[in-house]
């Protein structure tokens, strides 16, 4: 399982001995030479505009999501009374209990 971890000396060998091996000769190769705040390579452009086009969704996804939920809760408070709102406040109040004794049982003791 160790030996698998790293890139075999041939690279046709790499990429058809499994998934992984593509994905760790990359970083192996040209980690190195990557230093932090550089400027990205000219090819680099190619990969960047879909990542920046998700990153540019998943922004709106986030910023409409509180007005979606919002909305959701008014309709249902409006149509069903504020009866609707005791399950909600029942589950909020049981994850709090929960992450108060995770906090205490779990973590607090570690430290």
């Amino acid at each position: 399982m160790i030996t698998d971890i790293f890139p075999k000396t041939s690279q046709v060998r790499c990429r058809r001995s499994g998934p992984a091996g593509g994905c760790l000769q990359h970083p192996v190769r040209h980690g190195p030479r990557a230093r932090p705040g550089a400027e990205a390579p000219a090819h680099a452009g190619f990969r960047g505009k879909p990542s920046e086009t998700m990153f540019k969704f998943t922004n709106i996804v986030m910023f409409a999501a509180p007005i979606g939920v919002f909305g959701a809760v008014a309709y249902a408070v409006g149509h069903l009374g504020l009866g609707v709102m005791l399950p909600l406040a029942k589950l909020l109040a049981t994850m709090y209990v929960a992450l108060v004794v995770f906090i205490s049982c779990v973590l607090l003791p570690w430290r």
